[in-house]
């Protein structure tokens, strides 16, 4: 598609052979529906310096748009004048084109004014400017988003980690969103005079800050609006308000490690089943051991002592950070060396390991898991003869489910047939499925499998 300027002012598009049947439809509605459906288009790969110098116009007013205040209600919206000097820069800078030398700053400004009108009724019948801009280009829907970026700061021992907060000022050509440190938008915004502009930007930091005091201090000492060199405690303060932003609408780019902090946490690892003991069936005995561990690797003792005798918070272990809380983990160890104590000269039965593996909670149990508050500090893992014997379970079917699937199957040991089959005429109420191999096999009363 060619795209040229009339004497009046109008910006037209003569289809070619491969022209797409949205831009001959919008630029047959007018100039400002044309470039609507040029900034639908993103694939810029065989697109002129004409087509681009267009398309970015188009840019330019929806990112306005996405900047203004109230812009959840477009008719609300005050309308977006655009600069004045911006204006004139870009008429100077157009590159050749048919018509091009009715080009101005006040023909640029017409077409600003046609296409964020169009632009305000369109997002009106769609109900909100943001979801209107989705449909436009998903990306547009990031513009004004106020982004918190935390990285580590390999480069100083005494603040390890770097903080800053930016905001998406504009999407560049290749669609990425272009991002600028949030002291920018007080001289984007308020020293262009748009107040309500940079109230709107800075709205979910004031959400935040209503249940956040680390959002609340930082938006009153007005730190937030420069980098920051942080200490481990001042990083792990802010990474436990995290789901606070992200709830007030703010974008969080924290390191991954962090995402996945299950794994990045020292843990009590309760391990039953490593070997058979003593007993048949679900009353057979199993050991039961209780190892301090970082990802399934066991610490060394002068590790464990160093992470129970530290503050706390994030602490590096292993060439890694990892986030300790010494009350929580001495709890939890404490609590499976008591249970492991009680249990130490008979172990712990098949059924019991099975439940204590699959993490359900019964009352009156001496082996009962902790309080759901420390629950994240300790796992329970099978052992290499549970785990093989868990397998054959799951190939017979016998996966018990739920508390009350464990609690008939402890009932109902003492209550088997008389004849000790376990087919299914007679079989465990509390087991589903198949009988695995270790049990009776079926009685002459019962159909074959």
């Amino acid at each position: 598609m060619q795209l040229a300027l009339t004497p009046e002012g109008r910006l037209i598009g003569t289809a070619g052979a491969a022209a797409e049947q949205d831009l001959v439809t919008g630029f047959s509605r007018g100039s400002a529906h044309g470039l609507l459906a040029m900034a639908s288009l993103r694939d810029t790969s065989s697109r002129d310096a004409v087509w681009m110098y267009w398309r970015n116009f188009a840019d330019a007013c929806l990112t306005s748009l996405a900047h203004s205040p109230d812009g959840s209600d477009p008719g609300m919206m005050p309308p977006v004048e655009a600069n004045a000097s911006w204006l004139t820069e870009q008429a100077l800078r157009a590159p050749a084109m048919a018509g091009g030398e009715y080009l101005s700053a006040d023909l640029l400004s017409t077409l600003w004014r046609e296409l964020e009108t169009l632009a305000r009724s369109e997002a009106a019948s769609a109900g909100g400017l943001r979801q209107w801009l989705r449909t436009i280009n998903p990306t547009l829907q990031l513009l004004g988003r106020v982004t918190f970026h935390l990285a580590e700061n390999k480069r100083s021992e005494s603040t390890p980690f770097a903080f800053m907060a930016t905001f998406t000022h504009r999407i560049s050509s290749s669609d990425r969103p272009v991002h600028l440190p949030l002291g920018r938008a007080l001289q984007e915004f308020a020293g262009a005079g748009s107040v309500g502009a940079l109230q709107s930007l800075l709205e979910p930091v004031r959400k935040a800050s209503e249940s956040s005091d680390w959002a609340r201090q930082q938006l009153e000492s007005r730190a937030l609006f420069q980098p920051q060199a942080w200490t481990a405690v001042q990083a792990h303060c802010f990474l436990r308000e995290v789901p606070v932003f992200e709830q007030a609408g703010i974008v969080v780019r924290i390191p991954d490690w962090w995402k996945h902090r299950n794994g990045a946490r020292p843990r009590v690892t309760v391990q039953v089943g490593n070997s058979h003991g003593p007993g048949l069936g679900l009353d057979a005995l199993l050991d039961f051991s209780v190892t301090p561990t970082l990802d399934g690797e066991p610490l060394s003792p002068g590790e464990w002592e160093a992470l129970l005798r530290g503050s706390g918070g994030l602490i590096p272990l292993r060439g890694r950070w990892v986030e300790v809380d010494p009350e929580k983990l001495q709890r939890v160890l404490d609590h499976w060396k008591d249970a492991q104590q009680q249990v130490r000269d008979g172990g712990v039965s098949f059924l019991e390991a099975m439940r204590l593996v699959s993490g359900v909670r019964m009352s009156g149990d001496d082996t009962s898991l902790p309080s759901a508050e420390d629950a994240d500090w300790g796992e329970v893992v099978a052992g290499d003869w549970l785990a093989a014997g868990c397998g054959c379970c799951k190939a017979w079917g016998w996966v018990p489910a739920s508390p009350t699937t464990w609690d008939s199957a402890r009932r109902s040991r003492s209550s088997r047939s008389s004849c000790g089959c376990s087919g299914p005429r007679h079989r465990n109420p509390g087991i589903r499925g198949a009988a695995p191999r270790w049990m009776p096999r079926r009685c002459s009363s019962c159909p074959p499998p």
